[in-house]
């Protein structure tokens, strides 16, 4: 049987390949069953179709997306095991490629820290649809490795009237995770906590 399955993120199986890692593919959907679109059907449908094809899979690496009843205990097993989240469905909802759709509910850890910003640009950039970012040099404690970290990253900023740099003050902000590198996934400014010097 061929089908069409959905790859959430080439960039980074492009980079684990780079790095020697073991690659992975993980299905989460499928949208296409010999040459047929199905991305009308409801997703309990198209859940069906791809577990059909999966029983047939005897290949290392390659493996479809559990689900559960239970999203409390998905919760804490994803954030658990450092997880970004999960994602609730609709059982009845088709897919809708390109669009955002409220039978779909991604549910995200969010994580906030305290920061010392050292510099950055006191200039807002616009950031595409996601409003506004500024550049900071900022060092924290990382929450992983409690190794003191110091870092250049570009900072969204939801409040860019509020904003104004401050060197030498310390604020918080909000993120998805915090990477080995010591880049945060999604960094959010989220206020200052100290006076500037």
């Amino acid at each position: 049987m061929g089908c069409a399955v959905m790859v959430h993120s080439m960039s980074a199986a492009y980079a684990c390949e780079r790095h020697g890692a073991p690659l992975a593919f993980v299905a989460f959907d499928v949208l296409q069953v010999e040459g047929q679109d199905v991305m009308a059907e409801p997703w309990s449908d198209r859940r069906k179709r791809l577990e059909d094809v999966g029983a047939e899979l005897v290949v290392p690496n390659v493996a479809i997306v559990p689900v559960t009843h239970d999203a409390e205990h998905l919760w804490a097993t994803s954030v658990g095991w450092g997880g970004e989240g999960i994602v609730l469905k609709d059982r009845r909802s088709p897919y809708r490629p390109g669009l955002r759709s409220p039978d779909r509910l991604k549910v995200k850890h969010r994580q906030t820290a305290t920061v010392h910003v050292e510099a950055g640009d006191s200039e807002l950039v616009r950031w595409g649809d996601l409003g506004w970012a500024v550049r900071l040099t900022l060092t924290y404690t990382h929450p992983h490795t409690g190794e003191v970290t110091r870092i250049d990253e570009i900072v969204r900023v939801p409040q860019p009237d509020a904003f104004k740099l401050h060197p030498g003050a310390s604020g918080t902000h909000q993120c998805w995770d915090f990477l080995p590198n010591g880049r945060r996934r999604h960094p959010k400014w989220m206020g200052w906590i100290t006076s500037p010097p």
